[in-house]
């Protein structure tokens, strides 16, 4: 949750929209509104994920400033988003120069090699924050994670 926190206080002012997966963990909720910014929830299918129709037509009307979403793993819907749909939303956020904050805390859980990409892999212009641990698969009391933040580096303290 404070890779969420930090990534979020990188890109966005107080005030500003989020678009979020509906449905999406309640914690992301908690986080975004402690620091008083607004959601918009974006239709998330099942299996295919985020639809990206609705979240450029948000971005396009409601001037998103920031997108979180699950690509690997998701909470609580558990789907593994197809490389060609990771590789839409990074092309789509790029389009906008919209930041996407990725968690990818549980990709190390999914079945099957190899372990899924994520859409980092498809950024080509430094707008994903891609937030992860292993502590899922380690221990859950190491409470131990990192954000590999592109463009954004120089904005989070050390």
């Amino acid at each position: 949750m404070e890779a969420l926190n930090l990534s979020l206080r990188a890109v966005v002012q107080p005030g500003d929209l989020v678009a979020v997966e509906s449905p999406t963990p309640f914690m992301f909720l908690r986080v975004i509104q402690s620091l008083g910014l607004r959601v918009i929830e974006i239709p998330t299918h099942h299996r295919t994920g985020m639809d990206l129709n609705a979240l450029e037509d948000a971005i396009r009307q409601h001037k998103v400033k920031a997108c979180v979403c699950i690509t690997n793993c998701h909470n609580p819907l558990g789907y593994v988003l197809s490389d060609e749909h990771k590789q839409s939303l990074a092309e789509l956020v790029a389009k906008y120069q919209v930041p996407l904050i990725e968690d990818d805390v549980s990709g190390d859980l999914a079945a099957g090699e190899p372990r899924p990409k994520t859409a980092k892999s498809f950024d080509r212009q430094g707008l994903v924050l891609l937030c992860s641990s292993f502590s899922k698969t380690l221990g859950a009391g190491l409470r131990v994670g990192w954000v590999h933040a592109g463009r954004f580096r120089s904005r989070f303290s050390v």
